[in-house]
């Protein structure tokens, strides 16, 4: 069911958390969980919630973006009226690596206002989640808010420079906002998807351009409080910030927990992705798989455990994988030994070789490499 709403993701929000994984492409389109990419989960929500309009900002990498994406199709969204649309960096500025949500909002702004949908959803594709956006969508029309953020309670992100904490009263109303404080304990933190007014978003953006202001947090929400009336959202299910490799491999291993993916991939609300047919996975004599997720087209001819392999990788014979992320086309030598190793697409790891790393600091082979 179509909504009274638009959506607009930042694609290149948070490169700079993982940049191993973005040196070739953007956030968005980091593969995830053995079929996804990063974008799928807050394309998936929009859709899901009824909004049929998405402008997708980027401002460099996104090439790969661009070849997951195609028409929209697998998001039906490749339509007459609406559908993807997809915004290249239109300044020097706004293609800047130190571009913020408020410059790339600046230089959507024909698409903004060329919109006749009264509500707008911002987000970024740093975060693994599934809920119904719809409900926030809806709470957030009942409350009569300007904007309304969605957070989740718990120990903020370490690595997630510039996260909001807020302090909200009884009726979810904000309080005050603290720009990535030092915080221990558990706090109520934003997760950067938020409902706004289009006519106000639209207002507020062309005021803070006009005063020189380059960040949203700081420069416009901080700086409201006292005008602004802005609620929180709770964020219900499993929800995780991709700030560090890492936390990229924890995310990736939580899959492995049933709970989780039935929080994650729930039937009413599955993730969409593009669709890649490949033959099924085949298990040699002598293969051996544990506790994993295995995709289409892989060939497994050793041991298996703990680990999240993408489609086509090709573990060779005797070869030892554990706690290991083995991303698209990979090729796995035979006695080859890996624990807690993320490999890039069409990465070729040779026979007998030993790779090492740590569930704090995992080791990580780029796109392509021959080890």
């Amino acid at each position: 069911m179509k909504t009274n709403c638009i959506g607009v993701i930042f694609s290149n929000i948070g490169d700079n958390m993982v940049r191993d994984l973005t040196e070739q492409r953007c956030i968005g389109s980091i593969p995830f969980g053995g079929r996804y990419r990063m974008i799928d989960f807050p394309l998936s929500a929009m859709v899901h919630a009824g909004i049929t309009k998405v402008g997708i900002s980027t401002r460099y990498n996104y090439r790969s973006l661009m070849d997951h994406l195609g028409s929209g199709k697998a998001w039906d969204l490749s339509r007459k009226n609406g559908g993807i649309y997809l915004f290249p960096p239109y300044s020097n500025m706004a293609s800047s690596t130190n571009a913020t949500r408020l410059l790339e909002l600046a230089a959507m702004m024909p698409f903004l206002e060329n919109s006749k949908e009264d509500y707008v959803v911002l987000c970024d594709c740093d975060t693994v989640f599934n809920f119904d956006l719809s409900q926030m969508i809806e709470e957030h029309i009942r409350s009569g808010a300007d904007i309304t953020f969605g957070y989740v309670r718990g120990k903020k992100p370490r690595g997630a420079g510039g996260r909001m904490v807020f302090e909200l009263d009884h009726s979810k109303k904000i309080k005050d906002i603290l720009i990535d404080p030092e915080q221990t304990e558990d706090c109520d933190y934003a997760i950067n998807i938020s409902v706004h007014n289009r006519s106000l978003l639209i207002k507020t953006v062309k005021d803070a351009m006009s005063r020189n202001y380059t960040t949203l947090s700081r420069d416009v929400y901080q700086r409201g409080l006292s005008t602004l009336d802005m609620r929180g959202y709770r964020l219900s299910g499993y929800v995780r910030v991709i700030d560090s490799l890492s936390t990229y491999l924890s995310a990736n291993e939580d899959l492995l927990n049933a709970q989780v993916r039935d929080s994650l991939f729930c039937a009413d609300r599955p993730v969409l992705t593009k669709v890649r047919d490949d033959a099924p996975a085949r298990y040699a004599v002598g293969g051996k798989v544990k506790n994993s997720l295995v995709a289409d087209g892989c060939l497994i001819a050793g041991k298996v455990e703990n680990c999240i392999l993408f489609r086509g990788v090709h573990v060779g014979k005797e070869a030892n994988l554990s706690n290991c992320v083995i991303m698209q086309d990979t090729i796995i030598g035979d006695k080859a030994n890996l624990s807690y190793v993320i490999t890039d697409k069409n990465t070729e790891i040779s026979p007998g070789r030993t790779l090492i790393g740590f569930d704090s600091y995992p080791a990580y082979i780029t796109k392509n490499s021959l080890v």
